[in-house]
């Protein structure tokens, strides 16, 4: 068994994970196209660096989870042009510190905006990916793991057959051979 074969089913036995699928080139450029093109409810720029990262990996597999899997750290930023970050998603250890501030908007239970930043050009939404480092421990190189935005999660859910719920979890983890 080669080290692709022995990846793939490391990643199968893996906590939570119902199903996978190598991505094929096909489907990588359906996500890409669907990734490139998504925008919030008020307009704003979306961009899934996460998933331009893993488009320079060798491998791309799509893993569809339930509940248990561990839940990457997810990094969410509100970037201008210029590289300020304005706002971003908080990690558990973090939220209680930001609770006490009073320069920062809660957005959300896990996201804060910094109204005393101010950046130029305009503003976007960035995902960056995340290390899996388990996998990494397993022996794959360079390995991440990034969420598709909602229109890519149904391309792929409905490409490989899994039902659209949101009870399960789409996940794309990529890494290298070499």
């Amino acid at each position: 068994m080669g080290p692709r074969e022995r990846h793939l089913d490391w990643l199968r036995s893996y906590t939570g994970v119902r199903h996978l699928a190598e991505m094929t080139p096909e489907v990588t450029e359906a996500v890409r196209l669907s990734e490139e093109s998504v925008r919030t409810q008020v307009g704003i720029e979306y961009v899934n660096e996460g998933y331009s990262e893993a488009l320079e990996r060798d491998v791309r597999v799509c893993l569809f989870c339930d509940t248990t899997f561990p839940v990457p750290e997810t990094r969410l930023f509100l970037k201008c042009d210029d590289g300020t970050i304005m706002g971003r998603t908080l990690c558990p250890g973090e939220m209680e510190d930001y609770r006490l501030r009073d320069d920062v908007i809660w957005i959300s239970e896990d996201f804060v905006v910094f109204p005393h930043v101010v950046g130029t050009g305009e503003e976007r939404f960035v995902l960056a990916a995340s290390p899996f480092r388990d996998f990494n421990d397993a022996g794959a190189i360079n390995p991440i793991v990034t969420i598709p935005a909602g229109p890519s999660d149904a391309i792929l859910k409905g490409r490989y057959g899994v039902p659209d719920s949101r009870e399960i979890a789409t996940v794309i983890v990529a890494y290298d051979l070499s």
